[in-house]
């Protein structure tokens, strides 16, 4: 028997605990269950029910904690002695095996969850009545695995039980209802069932609207929910608001701090990049405020959560993400590569998520065309896939299609013609027979056709790939255009010109319903069709096409963009052949014609070339300007920029030592263009390992954008950003917490 005094002290101990837990302080929860157990095993008989209790709480807050080993260790402990001591039906052990099967489906050992989930479920059905909610939550955890396995019928069909059960015994407005529709909504989005989706979403905020305060963290989530299938949907600007929406609700009511704030800020960067991709207008000033808002994200995670937490490993892969599509590979690897480091020191090796990151570093490797490495990377994580993962999973078939698009790459058709029809044959099987993944498919094997000169069969693929997207889609939809552009460039490599004119103009006609009228897409059918009348010989038609095209693009891509350096070179070379004809050889017109076709071929990568003209300008301005004037400056820097590119540092060095000296003698000491120097050298001595001086210049950059502009610029951020991956570098982690 334990003494009343004893009892008291039990009872303060593990209600001091249980506080800590509730306010998610799980170091000082674990000391004082810990200290409540090791009194509880001097006192009671070692099954005694209440150990087990005691066994479950420490189990709950590892597993909070991501330390999954040792939270399984005490849950099964804990499941031992009541396995002993209680009847074989008896609720507590269902709960137990509840709190195991969610341990594996986080761990992504989805066949041992389903097995601790089934035996609940037995146990469950056997000893209650049938629609007791706890009956609903072993069906509710069924279908999650299910969900994760990507098995979305059976998920979708423990889902319904769930949900019939909860609309027979619950009031129409509680909370769990709402759960399970927005587990069905958030299923319905993964099946791409957007209205059912928003039908589910729209009615879960609806029922939490009715029972919880305007600003509650729920309410944030549901908005979250809508904004997700506004975004898949491409509603980017009504997913936009959806997304402010939770996070005002989410600082109302929430500490500065709080991984939910983390979350919505990455929804909200999330939104922005897409309407950067989505455009495809190249606004460069979306995708730097996508970058702050996931730098705001990361910075409150780093904070809050352990440094191996996998959010945190998330935050990386999102804005590794973000450099990878603006094609800065070195620093998106370094970011994927600090995001799979993370998982592979907390997660097991065939976790899904191992493969994901592996996945991207392989798409950037392909980018990059380094083929070998993008194949090792990509094998990898098919592997991994295949071990934990159905057969027929979604993740399964990119993975194939992303392995045939580097065989495709190399030449190696066959190789790759394997590796699509295996994707195209999973997809043929577990998705409607219209799903875009299929035509996805179709569309990859028809240029692979098109590549070997196999234009039947690429054109048996395309077709049949139009016939799915004119049946499911509206008639005006840009993948219908994509198809009708594929067949017509098959059509034009037969020579039948006519019929592919015909495609070609069906394609245009759609992009210019449903695009806007400056929108690359068009220039590029325009270019096809351009194309396609030279080689009939109707040159001025031909011309009139290349001509609207050059317009769109001179409105729609920078100037340096590469699809108009071609066209940009002959003008620049026609204009300086004609300065130097009829001007004094230092004149300032032939500066800048020199000037501009360097940029040219700098952009287009002929360094070599590029230098050849850097230079030529350099020597004409240093001798007819003062030996500090802006010009001489900006081709400094410009050369400067070019042996950087070609990874010649000391020589990059110089030159951009030279322009900062001029800036520095002839700009205000606040100006932009100083820190935009500063951030230049620092990023040059970073490559050179060189790091207290990188740390000098970024330091000094980020005081002047400090001073001269607003608190929230992009620039400011980048700033903080060189700072903190400086310090990363440097191991000095504590430093890098500082800078946030």
């Amino acid at each position: 028997m334990i003494k009343t005094a004893a009892l008291a002290i039990l009872f303060v101990i593990h209600s001091i605990g249980l506080l800590h837990e509730n306010k998610g302080e799980h170091d000082p929860a674990l000391e004082y269950y810990l200290k409540y157990l090791k009194i509880q095993e001097k006192c009671l008989p070692p099954d005694d029910p209440d150990i087990a209790l005691s066994l479950d709480s420490i189990g709950t807050v590892y597993h909070n904690k991501g330390e999954y080993d040792r939270a399984l260790e005490y849950y099964s402990e804990c499941l031992k002695i009541q396995e002993k001591c209680l009847p074989s039906d008896h609720p507590d052990i269902a709960g137990s095996l509840d709190s195991i099967g969610v341990l594996y489906t986080n761990k992504g050992e989805y066949d041992r969850a389903l097995d601790c989930f089934s035996k609940s479920l037995d146990i469950r059905e056997k000893s209650l009545p049938p629609d007791h909610p706890d009956i609903t939550r072993s069906l509710d955890s069924t279908g999650t695995v299910y969900h994760n396995k990507g098995e979305f019928d059976r998920a979708l069909e423990y889902y319904l039980k769930c949900l019939k059960i909860q609309e027979k015994c619950l009031p129409s407005d509680h909370p769990d209802i709402a759960d399970s529709l927005d587990s069905i909504g958030v299923l319905s989005t993964n099946k791409r069932e957007y209205d059912r989706a928003l039908d589910c979403f729209s009615k879960s905020l609806d029922i939490r609207g009715k029972r919880l305060p305007p600003n509650h963290p729920d309410i944030a989530r549901g908005q979250r929910s809508i904004g997700t299938v506004c975004h898949n949907e491409r509603e980017y600007d009504r997913a936009l608001e959806c997304c402010s929406k939770g996070l005002g609700i989410r600082e109302r009511c929430l500490a500065s701090g709080h991984p939910g704030i983390a979350r919505n800020l990455d929804s909200i960067g999330s939104e922005y990049r897409n309407k950067f991709e989505s455009d495809c207008l190249f606004n460069v000033q979306e995708y730097d405020r996508a970058v702050v808002y996931f730098l705001k994200c990361l910075r409150i995670q780093e904070k809050c959560l352990p440094p191996d937490d996998p959010d945190i490993a998330l935050s990386l892969d999102t804005i590794g993400t973000v450099d990878h599509n603006k094609a800065e590979y070195d620093r998106a690897l370094e970011y994927y590569s600090d995001c799979l480091k993370i998982q592979e020191k907390c997660l097991r090796p065939d976790h899904p998520d191992i493969a994901l990151s592996l996945h991207n570093v392989g798409l950037l490797y392909t980018n990059k065309g380094e083929y070998d490495r993008a194949l090792e990377c990509l094998s990898r994580s098919l592997s991994i896939r295949e071990k934990c993962l159905a057969s027929d999973h979604p993740d399964i078939t990119r993975n194939l299609d992303s392995i045939g698009t580097v065989y495709h790459n190399k030449g190696e058709y066959d190789r790759a013609l394997e590796y699509y029809s295996k994707c195209l044959k999973i997809r043929g099987k577990c998705l409607p027979s219209d799903h875009a993944d299929i035509t996805g498919s179709l569309d990859s094997t028809g240029v692979l056709y098109t590549d070997k000169g196999e234009y039947d069969r690429a054109l048996d693929c395309f077709s049949k790939s139009l016939d799915i997207r004119e049946k499911c889609l509206p008639p005006d939809h840009p993948d219908i255009a994509l198809s009708l552009d594929s067949i017509g460039t098959v059509y034009h490599n037969k020579g039948e010109y006519d019929r592919a004119l015909e495609y070609y103009s069906k394609c245009l006609k759609i992009q210019e319903k449903c695009l806007p009228s400056d929108h690359p897409d068009i220039a590029g059918s325009l270019d096809s069709i351009g194309v396609l009348y030279t080689n009939k010989g109707e040159y001025d038609r031909a011309l009139d096409c290349f001509s609207k095209s050059l317009d769109i693009r001179e409105k729609c891509l920078p100037p340096d963009h590469p699809d108009i350096y071609d066209r940009a070179l002959e003008c620049l070379s026609k204009s300086l052949g004609i300065r130097e004809k009829c001007l004094p050889s230092d004149h300032p017109d032939i500066t800048r014609s020199l000037d501009s076709i360097g940029t040219v071929y700098h952009n287009k990568g002929e360094f070599d070339r590029s230098l050849e003209y850097y230079s030529k300008c350099l020597k004409i301005q240093e001798k007819c300007l003062t030996h500090d004037h802006p010009d001489i400056a900006r081709s400094l820097d410009s050369i400067g920029t070019v042996y950087h590119n070609k990874g010649d540092y000391d020589r990059a060095l110089e030159y951009y030592s030279k322009c900062l000296k001029i800036q520095e003698k002839c700009l205000p000491s606040d100006h932009p263009n100083i820190a935009a120097s500063l951030d230049i050298i620092g990023v040059l001595n970073t490559n050179k390992r060189e790091y207290d001086r990188a740390l000098d210049c970024f330091s000094k950059s980020l005081d002047i954008r400090e001073k001269c502009l607003p608190s929230d610029y992009p620039d400011i951020a980048l700033s903080l950003h060189n700072v903190v991956l400086l310090y990363r570098n440097k191991g000095e982690y504590d430093l890098a917490l500082e800078c946030f």
